[in-house]
C-alpha cells in the first residue's frame, strides 16, 4: 500500500511540475464524449438553447401578469393650525390595494382606504371588493392571453429546430470524427513514404559518389523525395484542419496545441458497418407522405398559418359589440354605516366607425393568410424535390461505395502479384512497400466512401422520419 501511495504521489507531483512549467499534457476524446459535448456546446445547438431560454424568460414575464399584485399608497401628510381653536389639524389618507388576473379572463381586486389615519376619533375605513369578467368576446381579444399563446408557440417551434440541430450534430460529429481518423492514417502513410524516399535519396547519394548511378537517376530520387515532402505536408495540414474542425464543431474549448490532442477510436469498424441498400427502401410515395408529416419547415408554416387565422378572427371582433360584467362589494364606517353594499353591472360598447381602419387591417391580414397558404403548398413541392434529390444522391453514394470496393479488390490482387514477384526476386523491397501503401490508400478510399454513404443515409432518415433509426448514430 505504501509503494502504491508513493507512486501515485510521484505522478501527481510530476503533473504539477509539468503544468507549472507550461507543458500541456496530451488530451484525448472519444466519439461518445464529442457527441455529448455537441448536444449542448456546438454553435447551432448553443444558439438555439439561448433562444429558447430567452423565449421562456419572456413567457415568465408575461405570466407575471397572472400573479397577485399589491400596492400601498399614502397622500402627503398635511398639517395646519385651526385659528379658531388654536389646535393643530392633521390630514392623512392611505390605501392598500390588491388584484389578481386569471388566464381565463376573471379579474379580482380588493382595497382598503383609510382617511385621517392619525386621528383615532374621526378615522374612516372603506373596503372594496370587485370581480370583473369579459362576457363577449371573452379572452379572445385579451392582449396578455394572446401574447402568452404566441410565445408558447414560439417556444414549440424553437424546440423543433433544437431537435433537428441535435440530430444533425450527432451525425456530423460522427462524420467528422471518422473522417479525421482517416486523414490521420493518410498522414501516417505519407510520413512513411517520406521516410522511405529519404532513405532512397541517401542511398542514391552514396551510389552517385561511387559513380554507380548517373546524375539523372540521382535527380529522380531527389524529385521523388521533394514530392513526398509536399504530400506529407499537405496530408498533415488536412489532418490538423479536420481535427480542429471536429473539436470546434463539437464545442471543445481548447487552448492547447493540436499536437497534444488526439482521438480515441478506430476507423476499422467502418468496414464492418452494414450499409442499407437504396433498393431496400420503401416506395417514394410512402416516403413523401412521412416527410410531409415530419418536416419541421411544414410544421412551422402550419403553425404560422394557424396563428394568422386566429389573428384574423380576433380582428373581426373589432366590428362586434363588447360586453363586460362587474360585481362590486363596498363597505365603509361612515358612508355605509358598517353595512355592505353590493352591485352587479353589465356594460356594452360598440365601435360605430373607425374610419375604415379595421376593414383595411382585416384585408391585410386576409392577404397574409393567403400568402402563408400559398407558401405552405410551395413548401410541400419543395419537400418532394428535396426527397428526390436526397434519394438520387443516396444511390450515387452507394454506387461510389461499390466502385471503391472493386478498386480495393483490384489493389489486393495487384499487391498479391507484387508479393509473388518480390519472393521471386523480380522487384525490390521498396517496390513491395510502395504497393502496400497503395493498397492501404485504396482501403482508406473505400472507408471514406462508406462514411459518406452512411452519413447520407442518416440524413435521409432524419429528413423522412424526423428521427434516426433505433440505434441512432452508432456502428
Amino acid at each position: 500500500m505504501k509503494v502504491r501511495f508513493y507512486v501515485v504521489s510521484l505522478v501527481v507531483i510530476i503533473g504539477l511540475i509539468l503544468s507549472l512549467q507550461g507543458i500541456v499534457l496530451a488530451e484525448s476524446y472519444t466519439l461518445t464524449e464529442l457527441q455529448k459535448l455537441a448536444q449542448t456546446n456546438s454553435t447551432d445547438v448553443e444558439n438555439k438553447l439561448k433562444e429558447i431560454e430567452d423565449l421562456k424568460l419572456d413567457l415568465s414575464i408575461l405570466n407575471s401578469n397572472y400573479r397577485i399584485k399589491l400596492g400601498l399608497s399614502t397622500e402627503p401628510l398635511s398639517i395646519s393650525p385651526d385659528l379658531r381653536t388654536d389646535e393643530i389639524q392633521y390630514d392623512s389618507n392611505g390605501s392598500l390595494n390588491g388584484s389578481v388576473k386569471f388566464p381565463f379572463g376573471l379579474e379580482v381586486s380588493s382595497g382598503v382606504t383609510v382617511k385621517d389615519i392619525l386621528d383615532g376619533e374621526h378615522r374612516d375605513t372603506d373596503y372594496s371588493f370587485t370581480v370583473k369578467y369579459p362576457i363577449y368576446p371573452g379572452i379572445k381579444t385579451d392582449s396578455t392571453s394572446i401574447q402568452v399563446t404566441n410565445k408558447l408557440r414560439d417556444i414549440e417551434k424553437a424546440e423543433w429546430n433544437l431537435h433537428d440541430k441535435r440530430v444533425e450534430a450527432e451525425i456530423q460529429v460522427w462524420n467528422k470524427f471518422y473522417t479525421t481518423l482517416v486523414n490521420q492514417k493518410r498522414m501516417e502513410l505519407a510520413k512513411e513514404s517520406l521516410e522511405q524516399s529519404l532513405q532512397d535519396l541517401e542511398l542514391a547519394k552514396d551510389l552517385q559518389a561511387r559513380d554507380d548511378i548517373g546524375q539523372k537517376e540521382f535527380l529522380d530520387k531527389e524529385i521523388s523525395y521533394r514530392s513526398s515532402q509536399v504530400s506529407y505536408e499537405k496530408s498533415l495540414l488536412t489532418f490538423q484542419d479536420s481535427l480542429q474542425e471536429l473539436l470546434t464543431y463539437s464545442g471543445v474549448k481548447f487552448a492547447a496545441d493540436l499536437n497534444n490532442l488526439s482521438l480515441t477510436g478506430s476507423f476499422e469498424d467502418i468496414s464492418e458497418l452494414q450499409l442499407v441498400s437504396p433498393e431496400n427502401l420503401p416506395e417514394s410515395d410512402s416516403l413523401f407522405g412521412k416527410a410531409l408529416e415530419n418536416s419541421t419547415t411544414l410544421q412551422e408554416l402550419n403553425l404560422n398559418l394557424l396563428m394568422a387565422k386566429e389573428e384574423l378572427e380576433r380582428m373581426s371582433y373589432n366590428q362586434k359589440p363588447e360586453i363586460n360584467s362587474q360585481f362590486d362589494v363596498r363597505s365603509g364606517s361612515e358612508e355605509f354605516s358598517d353595512e355592505y353594499k353590493w352591485t352587479i353591472s353589465l356594460s356594452a360598447s360598440y365601435q360605430l366607425t373607425d374610419g375604415g381602419e379595421t376593414k383595411l387591417e382585416i384585408e391585410k391580414q386576409e392577404k397574409t393568410v393567403a400568402d402563408l397558404t400559398s407558401s405552405l403548398e410551395e413548401a410541400k413541392l419543395t419537400v418532394k424535390d428535396q426527397l428526390e434529390s436526397i434519394l438520387s444522391n443516396l444511390r450515387i453514394a452507394y454506387m461510389e461505395v461499390q466502385t471503391a470496393e472493386l478498386e480495393y479488390s483490384k489493389a489486393e490482387l495487384d499487391q498479391n502479384l507484387l508479393e509473388l514477384q518480390y519472393n521471386q526476386g523480380l522487384i525490390s523491397e521498396i517496390e513491395l512497400f510502395s504497393g502496400e501503401r497503395s493498397l492501404q490508400g485504396k482501403e482508406l478510399d473505400l472507408i471514406s466512401r462508406r462514411i459518406n454513404y452512411q452519413v447520407s443515409y442518416w440524413e435521409f432518415e432524419q429528413f423522412v422520419n424526423g428521427e434516426l433509426g433505433e440505434n441512432g448514430v452508432k456502428l
